[in-house]
């Protein structure tokens, strides 16, 4: 027989001494109303089974028809918003019905207006032809990454909140190897001490193969850049990188803050999209000048932001270390070296100084929002401590660029032994967090530094030789 004990002390499991009842009330009835009607109710429960119980009604969780009136600031997004949804009309309407012919001869202004149509900017996203220059491999890892990243943010946003059946996630297991994905498994909570569970609970690792491609590319193309004009303007590049970034995304964090909460309804809208949009009217310009990952991470302005703050302040360092790789390749290499080496040191070692989880324990208590768990604040946003990966695909950059330049065959033993190895510590990057699940195993800093600091470089390191293997026709 479980104990309540058990439910309460194992974070393998959800906790059963919370419960989320919703009521349906004359909308004249306040919060407090419905609280001391509940705690009334519940009296007599209290004194027959002798039961302690905390009744909370939050206001914020109490919705009725009425929508409250729209901000200033609401009105100006709106206002800005809807401006571009009538740019792309008239674009697209211009596109579809004028003669292609004459287009050559138009001026900058409707050149602008162009620009906007829907239907060319369609179908350039859709074209399959690619570039003499254009790494085919690439868009295959993007994609799948893609799809694993929706998965996981999915799992993430239903197993956070209330739960119905939470059995559901704590009495079954994925299995790739048996007629049924989803298997029933013996014990209360396996599902997370089942190695195969790892594609999902060290899921996170993801996002990693993005900050490698980032940087794969950033080297590769810069490189290319260097040989074709023999010099580049590393303040340009800033600018041109802020500028291209920054007013796409500024109006998604002025969204947030603003009339997202507004698109939706429901009896949890306001306590998670509520809370999304006062962050982001807290700290939007901590969004601004890409510094939210380390000011004021407690109300971190959307969550996954952090992502584009870290691969800016990657991309920074970048042109720095690309330069001296084309022009002095020795010393440029030694420097890549060097900050690749200092990624992997500076992780294991807040790891083991803070006595930190090896990876971001993904417990359905720790799922409801993110933000407040320490090691996401601490370890798993921060430039310092992910930017492994990113240094790791500049270094797989210049190899291709190498091979490709140069035309350097690899040995079939070189190249199969690469792929053994590099297997085996991509399965042992994604699956090794599995032993920090283990229920009853005892702590160790120094396990937890070295792969903590480790587990993403190898994953950097493994996916980099995919990416240029498959490219050089060693896939």
């Amino acid at each position: 027989m479980l104990t309540m004990q058990y439910y309460t002390g194992d974070l393998r499991v959800r906790r059963r001494d919370i419960f989320h009842w919703a009521f349906c009330i004359p909308s004249s009835c306040r919060p407090i109303d419905l609280q001391t009607a509940l705690e009334d109710a519940l009296e007599r429960v209290r004194k027959e089974h002798g039961i302690s119980m905390v009744v909370h009604v939050k206001p914020s969780m109490c919705q009725t028809k009425e929508m409250p009136p729209m901000s200033s600031g609401s009105i100006v997004v709106a206002a800005v918003m809807s401006t571009f949804v009538i740019l792309v009309v008239i674009g697209t309407f211009y596109d579809v019905f004028s003669n292609s012919k004459k287009r050559n001869n138009e001026g900058i202004l409707v050149k602008a207006i162009m620009s906007f149509s829907a239907y060319t900017n369609l179908c350039n996203m859709m074209k399959t032809k690619t570039g003499k220059e254009e790494l085919q491999a690439i868009h295959g890892v993007r994609f799948y990454s893609m799809l694993l990243i929706i998965l996981g943010h999915r799992c993430m946003f239903s197993f956070g909140g209330p739960l119905h059946n939470p059995q559901f996630v704590e009495y079954v297991s994925i299995s790739f190897f048996k007629s049924d994905l989803i298997q029933p498994i013996a014990a209360l909570g396996e599902i997370y001490t089942e190695a195969v569970n790892m594609f999902l609970l060290n899921g996170p690792i993801i996002v990693d193969t993005f900050f490698l491609l980032s940087g794969f590319l950033t080297c590769y193309l810069l490189i290319l850049e260097l040989e074709k004009r023999k010099r580049y303007n590393v303040f340009m590049l800033y600018l041109h990188r802020y500028i291209r970034l920054t007013p796409v995304y500024m109006m998604i964090v002025a969204f947030y803050a603003t009339l997202f909460r507004r698109v939706g309804r429901g009896p949890l809208w306001e306590a998670k999209v509520g809370v999304e949009a006062d962050r982001c009217q807290m700290n939007w310009w901590t969004n601004l000048l890409y510094v939210n990952n380390y000011v004021n991470t407690k109300n971190l302005c959307m969550f996954q932001s952090w992502y584009v703050t870290c691969d800016m302040h990657f991309f920074l360092l970048a042109p720095l270390l690309v330069y001296p790789l084309w022009r002095w390749p020795r010393y440029g290499r030694i420097a890549l070296f060097l900050i690749t080496l200092l990624s992997i040191v500076v992780p294991f070692a807040v790891t083991y100084i803070e006595e930190l989880d090896a990876v971001l324990l993904l417990y359905m208590t720790a799922l409801s929002d993110p933000v407040s768990n320490y090691t996401f604040r601490s370890i798993y946003i921060t430039s310092h401590n992910r930017a492994s990966p990113y240094y790791l695909g500049m270094m797989w950059g210049y190899i291709y660029y190498k091979i490709k330049a140069e035309k350097i065959k690899i040995p079939r033993m070189t190249y199969l032994g690469l792929w053994v190895v590099l297997l085996t510590t991509a399965l042992a990057s994604m699956f090794g967090a599995w032993i920090f699940y283990l229920p009853g195993r005892p702590y160790s800093r120094l396990e937890a530094a070295f792969y903590g600091g480790l587990h993403r470089a190898g994953w950097g390191l493994s996916l980099g030789w995919l990416v240029v293997a498959s490219d050089i026709g060693l896939g």
